[in-house]
């Protein structure tokens, strides 16, 4: 943090050798005012000469003996600039705190200063130096910056920000950003201002040596201040409201790691409000009711596969999950791992009978009878497809509640892909299976990778642009006022393995017959060897620049009111959705009074054997208010964590290719 000694030391040096620049230009503007004889016959008047055109290398003013002569001034004048500024270094470099230290003399790196020596590798350059006067004088007014960040004194940051636009997201001298300053001090409004109308980016880290410990003893030897965002901060010095909101409002990066490599979410354990905040956010396991242990990396970054997910099936003609035996969930589960030949179908023998399980479709039909509808049941796996198997999935909805649905019904088992084109004619049907469009199925990819258990985007249905908030613990979705719910699932992605795709990614359709062709399932390796080869199509400024949160949220301070109203409501115990609602809805729409004691008495079995794990939350699964209220969001990818942590493209891919995916198709959508 800021240190009195060096904040004198600083103010003296930095004055002093703005001072020097100064009087340089001056020099510099008074030389270009005094031309040769041959200048004066040739060059028009200098009244309006500016620091910019002293630097400028357009249109030469002189005759190239004039020129000789005015740059051999100019050498000489740059000559004496350059020492003069060594020699304000060399008093004040040794009196400052080693990160003052080093963060000094990072930015002066930029000019070819050379830090061991104390020496620049060469004399400043006539077009830097008027550059290089402008961040000094950022520099000194920082520091009445970076205090009033402190204190929430938001005049004084606003009109810093005003003057010196680019150092809003650069770390002080003091090493840190003025973010992570605000969140320090437990400034809530601060941080709101800094992240909502300064734009400053929420990943914004501290300055670090580009370094990272990874050895077990790093994380307690190790400064934690280097290299950490205002989210380690918050996490580590229990401000809950300011957590809350840089992760559930603002989709701060809680893997992100610092320079001692510690997460925010390992700061965060160390707090019970905090702790239980990110179990309510993340999900713990898909498998086990009774893991309280967080996840410290992106589910890209573990060791895979591993099982943790739960097997279900649902008949056709009834609304309720059920879990499959121990036994048929692990030959269902070895059918997916993507080490092995992939096999279409698997055999189910089962109390109820033999059956016959698709593989492509995720469809359990009766061995003897495999038209028979009352026998046949759809199939889920509630899980992580890269996690488990190392597999790309396809997203699919299944509406069970929808207020402008079709009461003309096809076939159940016909599959509808949903797409961002408006079309009057769509008609939602109940009980069937919609593929998502390519920007929601890759917004659930990313999300589970993540590990979020509630998101929400907008479905292209003509929904009046209301979000539907996805529960990806449970695999249901819904919207505010449960006027529209129903179930979600993964599918996996399949390519053909013929003698003219080996080499490339051609998809197959899961619901066609694969009878001419050799399916085979896109495994996560092949999925980021394919992005690495089109990363190339990428700039650097592309990633930085552009704000990918808007593409995926259309809203902004002038948008929609009743959209921003949509999403900012704040669910409360009356946002749990039961089975007993959709049992009571599906009687509406089905009118099939004769099932209705089958479905009580299917119901309160499946509670039993399931602990109630399969209802209609859509805050989160223990209706924690806290929890809803930091996860019932609108997600919207972060622009800042392309630009704050300053990663490159390769770096993106080892943080998820999922992310890499989005920027490809955000080209074509």
């Amino acid at each position: 943090m800021q240190s009195p000694a060096d904040e004198d030391t600083l103010r003296l040096c930095l004055s002093n050798i703005i001072d020097a620049i100064d009087k340089c230009i001056q020099k510099l503007k008074d030389q270009r005012r005094a031309p040769t004889t041959t200048e004066i016959q040739q060059q028009p008047p200098f009244d309006n000469l500016n620091d910019d055109d002293i630097f400028s290398t357009k249109g030469s003013r002189s005759t190239d003996i004039g020129k000789v002569t005015l740059d051999g001034v100019e050498n000489e004048l740059l000559d004496s600039l350059t020492e003069d500024i060594e020699t304000e270094l060399g008093e004040c470099l040794p009196d400052l705190t080693p990160i003052c230290f080093n963060s000094f003399t990072d930015f002066l790196h930029q000019y070819d200063y050379d830090r061991e020596r104390q020496k620049f590798s060469s004399t400043l350059a006539k077009n830097a130096i008027s550059s290089m006067k402008q961040e000094l004088k950022g520099l000194l007014a920082s520091n009445a910056a970076f205090l009033a960040a402190s204190t929430g004194k938001q005049a004084i940051v606003k009109s810093f920000i005003q003057e010196y636009p680019t150092f809003k997201d650069n770390p002080s001298l003091w090493g840190t950003t003025l973010l992570y300053t605000a969140a320090l001090n437990d400034q809530f409004e601060m941080v709101k201002y800094l992240v909502e109308k300064a734009r400053c980016a929420v990943n914004a880290r501290n300055w670090h040596n580009g370094n990272i410990d990874r050895s077990p003893s790093a994380a307690n030897t190790k400064n934690p201040m280097p290299g950490a965002t205002a989210l380690h901060v918050a996490c580590s010095n229990d401000h809950l409201a300011i957590v809350k909101y840089l992760v559930a409002e603002k989709n701060a990066d809680y893997f992100i790691k610092n320079q001692a490599n510690k997460t925010p979410i390992e700061y965060g354990e160390q707090h019970s409000d905090v702790k239980q905040f990110l179990q309510d956010y993340l999900i713990v396991s898909w498998s086990s009711s009774l893991s309280t242990n967080l996840p410290h990396k992106p589910i890209l970054d573990e060791d895979r596969p591993q099982q943790d997910c739960t097997w279900e099936y649902k008949s056709l003609q009834k609304p309720e999950w059920h879990k499959f035996s121990s036994d048929a969930t692990q030959i269902l589960h070895q059918a997916l791992i993507s080490t092995r030949k992939f096999q279409a179908e698997v055999q189910l023998k089962t109390q109820e009978g033999l059956f016959t399980v698709s593989m492509t479709k995720f469809l359990r039909s009766d061995k003897t009878d495999p038209d028979a509808q009352e026998k046949q049941a759809w199939i889920r796996c509630r899980g992580s497809s890269v996690l488990n198997f190392n597999i790309d999935a396809i997203w699919q909805l299944m509406f069970i509640r929808y207020p402008e649905a079709t009461k003309k019904i096809t076939s159940l088992l016909h599959i509808t892909h949903l797409t961002t084109i408006f079309d009057s004619k769509f008609n939602i049907e109940l009980d069937k299976w919609y593929t998502c469009d390519t920007r929601t199925n890759l917004l659930l990819n990313n999300s589970m990778n993540l590990r979020r258990k509630v998101i929400a985007t907008d479905i292209p249905l003509g929904m009046k642009d209301e979000p539907l908030y996805f529960n990806l613990h449970t695999f249901t979705f819904a919207n505010d006022d449960k006027t529209v719910v129903g179930y979600l699932r993964w599918i996996p992605k399949l390519i053909s393995n013929d003698e003219r795709n080996k080499d490339r990614i051609r998809d197959i359709d899961n619901f066609q017959s694969t009878d001419n062709v050799k399916p085979i399932l896109l495994t996560t390796e092949r999925s980021i060897h394919e992005m690495t080869d089109d990363e190339e199509e990428f700039t650097d400024e592309e990633v930085d620049t552009h704000d990918y949160g808007n593409d995926f949220d259309n809203g902004n301070e002038n948008g929609n009111h009743s959209r921003n109203r949509n999403r900012n409501h704040t669910p409360n115990e009356n946002d749990n959705y039961s089975d007993s609602d959709i049992d009571n809805d599906n009687d509406n729409n089905r009118s099939s009074d004769d099932d209705n004691d089958s479905h009580n008495r299917n119901r309160n079995h499946h509670h039993n054997e399931n602990d109630n794990d399969n209802h209609y939350d859509t805050g989160n699964d223990n209706s924690n208010e806290n929890a809803s209220m930091a996860t019932k969001k609108k997600v919207c990818l972060p622009s800042e964590s392309f630009a704050a942590s300053n990663q490159n493209k390769h770096i993106l891919l080892s943080r998820g290719f999922l992310m890499v995916k989005i920027l490809n198709q955000l080209r074509h959508v």
